[in-house]
């Protein structure tokens, strides 16, 4: 998932921001998006997830 995200040029840090995603099997998606959001100045607060994948890897 290493470099799956980006945050458009044009796009300037605006507050807090709370990730939320479907499901999680390992959380490499969460993981991914928040490392991109916060190398661009973004503050992530955590994530909320609907439904988690069992077992969980």
């Amino acid at each position: 998932m290493h470099g799956a995200f980006d945050v458009a040029h044009n796009v300037y840090p605006r507050g807090d921001l709370i990730l939320i995603d479907d499901v999680v099997t390992t959380g490499a998606t969460v993981s991914e998006a928040a490392r991109a959001l916060k190398s661009h100045g973004f503050h992530v607060l955590g994530s909320v997830t609907a439904c988690v994948a069992q077992p969980l890897r």
